[in-house]
């Protein structure tokens, strides 16, 4: 026994001297390696950078415009280049509309070979920033490689391609991708250099595949116009060209797209702490027409079953909205009084301008509020022609009766004027 506990003994000691040289003949070895290996990765770094660079540029062009509304000598200026992102072989290009605010009289796209083609501008995706270009070709156009979504993760490198120096090679400059459904569910969020130089190129991966259509949107957008200039904030925005690619059927008809409005507003202004209960309901509104009400509590949102978000806070309906675009579906599930209901609707792009509806009567201040009395009836007014008389009760408005949080002003309020 005192032989085997001598060789288990010597055999650890063993071990433990072979440990401690072996760690001794690995410090200079890895000294080596730690000095070495940042001008390794540095190098193939920059090979990588290289790479998806080549493989991306000969789908971004150059665009210039001509023939703005600003004068200089009297003579119509040309605002400088832009960039484009080719999304097709037979000459589609998205690119943004920075360059269109003007109006310009003409267009022009360079190809990567120097040949020039006159564009036409076809649409634009108002709540996006984007604009879509068509050319005519003599051959076929290197289309965009999509990058796959799903394959993202928050801190990979990114590189943003311009084309406004030089048309056959691209500028580029590297950071990476820092946030995922920003503006409202709309963008990506990147710290590449995003300026006017490389608005509507692409964003890419380090495979070279497009993850995005840069743009100058920023986080303050809601609505459709409200442009500012967030280059040099360290920050910038890309649109997701999976999301360009989906509307580019409706783009390639001619068809703006435009955020969509359902017509409600909501209790409340804290974004992040309090529930969405309906404040107010315009009239003649997708939400009026399908049937939301005062006192509802939106649930969930999104435009099918398949993709409906649970709503707990003001900022999560702007985030299941933003996206949404006119002529989009829209399906709510709601509480109202304890009870779920859903709703669907088609959302529009300009809701109708609200007119206070008109009965013409004066409710006797002192009654029971879930049975109003008509203390006066205005002179000819609806009211009057319609033969209400004063000491009658109103019961019910278009068949729905009051309670505490829906009484005759606020089924007033939200009623359809042009409706009888």
């Amino acid at each position: 026994m005192r032989t085997y506990r001598a060789l288990c003994k010597a055999f650890r000691s063993l071990n433990f001297t072979a440990a401690i040289w072996s760690i001794v003949w690995m410090i200079p070895l890895a000294t080596g390696l730690l000095a070495q290996s940042p001008l390794v990765l540095e190098e193939l770094e920059q090979k990588a950078f290289e790479a998806a660079t080549q493989f991306a540029q000969d789908s971004v062009v150059q665009v210039e415009t001509f023939g703005t509304a600003e004068l200089v000598k009297n003579q119509l200026t040309s605002s400088g280049p832009s960039t484009g992102t080719v999304l097709s072989a037979d000459g589609w290009i998205i690119t943004s509309t920075f360059q269109f605010k003007g109006q310009p009289a003409s267009i022009t796209v360079v190809l990567p070979n120097k040949e020039r083609k006159a564009a036409k501008l076809i649409a634009r995706d108002f709540s996006r920033e984007l604009a879509l270009l068509k050319i005519e070709v003599d051959s076929p156009l290197k289309p965009a490689v999509p990058s796959q979504p799903s394959t993202w993760q928050i801190g990979q490198w990114s590189l943003a391609i311009g084309k406004t120096f030089d048309p056959s090679v691209g500028s580029c400059s590297a950071g990476i991708l820092s946030a995922q459904g920003r503006i409202w569910d709309k963008a990506i969020q990147s710290d590449t250099k995003i300026s006017p130089q490389n608005y509507g190129g692409p964003l890419i991966d380090l495979q070279g595949k497009v993850m995005g259509i840069l743009t100058p949107i920023n986080p303050g957008i809601v609505t459709e116009g409200e442009v500012e200039q967030w280059y040099d904030s360290g920050i910038g925005f890309a649109i997701p060209l999976s999301d360009v690619l989906e509307r580019l059927p409706r783009m390639q008809t001619g068809e703006d797209i435009h955020p969509g409005k359902v017509g409600i507003r909501w209790r409340g202004g804290d974004e992040y702490n309090l529930p969405v209960v309906i404040d107010g309901v315009t009239p003649g509104s997708p939400a009026s027409q399908a049937g939301l009400e005062v006192g509802d509590r939106i649930l969930k949102a999104g435009p099918n079953p398949d993709r409906l978000k649970t709503i707990d806070n003001h900022c999560q309906f702007k985030h299941a909205m933003g996206p949404l675009d006119s002529g989009s579906d829209l399906l709510l599930v709601v509480d109202r009084q304890g009870q779920l209901q859903e709703f669907r609707c088609t959302l529009v792009r300009e809701l109708p301008t609200y007119k206070e509806p008109y009965l013409g009567i004066l409710a006797d201040p002192d009654t029971n509020p879930k049975a109003p009395k008509i203390q006066f009836v205005i002179p000819d007014s609806p009211a009057s022609k319609a033969g209400l008389k004063p000491g009658w009760t109103i019961e019910s408005i278009d068949g729905k009766a009051f309670d505490e949080k829906r009484n005759l002003e606020s089924r007033m309020v939200n009623m359809n004027y042009r409706v009888p």
